[in-house]
């Protein structure tokens, strides 16, 4: 989950920068960048993430003074734009609005009860381009609340006003793709391999060891 870890410290004696080959004088800020068991350094305008990857600001050690570590989280939050937020939640609910209008056939029910025993995400990304019947029953509100009961626990009653389709989508962007639990602010992470939430207690577990081996030989090559 480290790929982009680095530290920013005010320059104590004179280093060279990996990146332009120059003496990083002493005063200016400086980045030490851990490869192994030694450090690459580099002017702070010189540096760039080896990763095309949001930067956590947990995994960044910041040893600069308030005015210095200000100017880093600027740098960090610019950087971070471009990126899906590896640190925290999705702070909008998404919103979704249906393109084309059309009837339920006489079949719907029979549909609608086929659909229930699909994978959500299926439904929501392919099996709604198939045809208009499929569109329609993709979008109906029964199937999506029957979702968030079987995949999420959620046993709130039918509410036809309730836009299930997105609380779904919202939980699956919030909660561990595992063990379904809904992450808080303070422990929210995202793999970076399969950029699928994972909570603390899953990413430890046995079948998921080839996602943290392979990530852990993304880190150290």
């Amino acid at each position: 989950m480290r790929k982009n870890a680095f530290q920013a410290e005010i320059a104590k004696r004179n280093s060279k920068c990996l990146a332009c080959g120059e003496i990083i004088p002493i005063g200016a800020i400086k980045i030490k960048v851990p490869r192994f068991q030694v450090f690459d350094f580099y002017h702070f305008k010189c540096y760039t993430p080896k990763v095309n990857q949001y930067i956590c600001k947990s995994d960044v050690k910041n040893c600069l003074d308030s005015k210095n570590a200000e100017i880093l989280n600027n740098w960090i939050d610019e950087w971070n734009q471009d990126y899906i937020p590896l640190d925290k939640p999705f702070r909008e609910p998404p919103q979704f609005s249906k393109l084309v209008e059309s009837s339920p056939s006489r079949y719907r029910r029979a549909w609608l009860e086929i659909f229930k025993f699909l994978d959500a995400i299926e439904v929501f990304k392919s099996y709604s381009y198939v045809n208009k019947e499929f569109y329609h029953i993709s979008w109906d509100q029964e199937l999506w609340h029957s979702y968030c009961v079987r995949d999420y626990a959620d046993v709130a009653l039918y509410d036809q006003e309730k836009n299930y389709r997105s609380q779904y989508v919202t939980m699956y962007m919030e909660s561990c793709f595992w063990c379904h639990t809904r992450q808080t602010e303070e422990n929210f992470k995202i793999c970076p391999l399969i950029k699928k939430p994972i909570c603390d207690s899953c990413k430890n577990l046995r079948g998921l060891a080839v996602c943290v081996r392979q990530v852990f030989r993304l880190d150290t090559g």
